[in-house]
């Protein structure tokens, strides 16, 4: 029981943690195109999220495959 409350509690956070990122995101391209740059905060912080999620999908990617593993 404990084990499934903490799967949920960790789903909500991701979920909402992916809603956030998407909005920042959503707001950073959205600005460039309607005010032809974004503010830079938001560019920032969107940089930011495509930076952490590009290098955690090839850190996956490279346990995935084992590629550089020294356990592997």
């Amino acid at each position: 029981m404990q084990t499934k409350l903490i799967l949920i509690i960790a789903s909500v956070g991701m979920a909402i943690i992916g809603i956030i990122s998407i909005s920042i995101v959503g707001a950073v391209i959205y600005s460039s195109i309607t005010y032809g740059k974004p503010p830079e905060i938001l560019s920032n912080w969107g940089g930011l999220i495509i930076g952490f999620f590009i290098g955690s999908f090839f850190n996956f990617v490279r346990v995935a495959l084992g590629v550089g593993d020294p356990k592997g």
